[in-house]
């Protein structure tokens, strides 16, 4: 499932963190350099807009170094054939219906009718950008990262409501530094009072559940979510809006959510990661050595061209896997003469990169088969070991490594239809037979089982 390979999520928000911050505190200090000149301005801006473009840098980085994260990402950019149309009408309407309603709530308080003229000009600015290209720009530039990379990397981890809130936090502290540059909307907000502040905040988190709501319900689509995030800050611009009003918007947002919140319980709050797979593929395990590479990726991408590169990707890094285990088995037979367990062991580890020391592959000395007994199979044998290994590595739970190894062992069972090596070798270890009888079914076996250690590590 393509959700797993999104993993990092301590190192792509820390990241995405410090360099915003690096820029937006360095324009924040020249935005109030005096006297105030166009040049600390058109500095400020700069610097305040490449900060912006940081976390989308963070995500084509983490993209550009696996093919199944490029290709999954420009999938989800503009899909609209594989979700109801109603979502792609609420991402339009959600936000605008919400700040007209505030406002005609605060009629019943006693706040002016005015507040529905469309105004003309904005509350705040942004430099040397008008106003109107970053309230387009600002949420392409963001969801781009956001929701390219930042909410599935935890969504991986814990539930819906979770993510939501984990982000929601993470969101509010992440514009802090934006409050130091001079006339921008932060800034403003703080001289404005802290109540207005504080509404910010808060109203980020019913903002953010709904938002990702329609994310999940589209199937992760960005464009969706980009839609979402410029009618928010676009609508809550155009009008005389009083800033109450906008305290009133963020109370019928958090109605909102929780309504949506009790009516779809398990959306929200069950962690399984089943059916979150990409708009344009249906993900199936197909039954064959290598089902990692072998995806059953069908692709439904609006673009042809792009299906032909997935796929090709997909089959070349399959080949060099099957190549690489191939070379590996003929040398550590015929030339080192080890067994299969032990080879099994070596591959594994240098397609993982975990280091085996001289005790593990001493260990396995006389797995294959039990010293040539006919028991278990050095190749299930070496596999389990190697689960141990790589899951206290991870720092993956005994109780989730002792599962996996027990799945592994129906897996391959079912795969092979036997664990024993006098049933899958019935020839057996006589002297007349020819040497390394086995080499062609260790590489069909290697290449199972290095899959099934890729899903036993995505999804952990």
């Amino acid at each position: 499932m393509i959700i797993t390979k999104y993993k990092n999520p301590v190192l792509f928000y820390s990241i995405a963190t410090l360099i915003p911050w690096a820029f937006w505190f360095t324009a924040g200090y020249i935005s109030h350099l005096t006297p105030h000149s166009d040049q600390n301005l058109r500095i400020a801006s700069i610097l305040g807009f490449i900060g912006l473009l940081g976390p989308m840098g963070v995500t084509y980085w983490f993209a550009s170094r696996d093919s199944a994260l490029r290709y999954d990402i420009l999938g989800r950019i503009c899909n609209f054939s594989s979700f109801p149309p109603i979502y792609l009408i609420l991402s339009f309407i959600l936000m605008p219906a919400s700040i007209l309603l505030a406002q005609a709530v605060s009629l019943l308080f006693g706040y002016s009718a005015s507040q529905f003229v469309i105004t003309g000009h904005f509350t705040f600015s942004s430099g040397i950008f008008p106003v109107w290209f970053m309230l387009i720009m600002a949420p392409v530039i963001e969801e781009l990262a956001w929701h390219s990379y930042g909410t599935d990397c935890l969504r991986n981890r814990m539930n819906l409501f979770k993510t939501s809130l984990l982000f929601g936090v993470f969101w509010g502290i992440w514009h802090i530094p934006l409050s130091t540059i001079r006339d921008y909307y932060q800034s403003n907000l703080v001289e404005t009072g802290w109540i207005y502040s504080v509404n910010f905040l808060v109203s980020i988190v019913p903002y953010v559940l709904l938002m990702n709501w329609l994310y999940y319900k589209t199937n992760r689509n960005i464009f969706i979510a980009i839609i979402f995030h410029i009618t928010a800050g676009y609508f809550n611009e155009i009008f005389a809006t009083h800033p109450d009003s906008k305290i009133i918007q963020t109370g019928l947002l958090l109605i909102l959510a929780a309504i949506l919140i009790l009516r779809e319980k398990d959306f929200f709050f069950n962690r399984d990661l089943a059916g979150i797979d990409p708009p344009y593929s249906s993900i199936d395990k197909v039954d064959g050595p290598g089902d990692s590479w072998r995806r059953s990726y069908e692709c439904r991408y609006a673009s042809h061209q792009w299906t032909q590169r997935y796929e090709r990707t997909i089959e070349k890094e399959k080949m060099e896997t099957k190549e690489l285990i191939q070379s590996r088995v003929h040398t550590y037979y015929w030339q080192d003469d080890i067994n299969c367990a032990t080879t099994n062991l070596k591959i594994l580890s240098e397609v993982f990169s975990i280091p085996l020391s001289d005790q593990v592959t001493d260990a396995a000395l006389g797995m294959h088969g039990a010293g040539e007994y006919g028991a278990q199979c050095g190749l299930v044998e070496g596999t389990l070991m190697f689960l141990g290994i790589i899951g206290r590595t991870k720092g993956i739970s005994d109780e989730k490594i002792i599962d996996s190894c027990n799945a592994f062992a129906r897996q391959f069972e079912h795969k092979f239809q036997t664990l024993l090596c006098r049933e899958l070798r019935p020839e057996g270890f006589h002297r007349n037979n020819p040497p390394h009888l086995c080499e062609k079914f260790t590489c069909e076996a290697v290449l199972f089982n290095i899959d099934f250690v890729t899903d036993f590590t995505n999804n952990y």
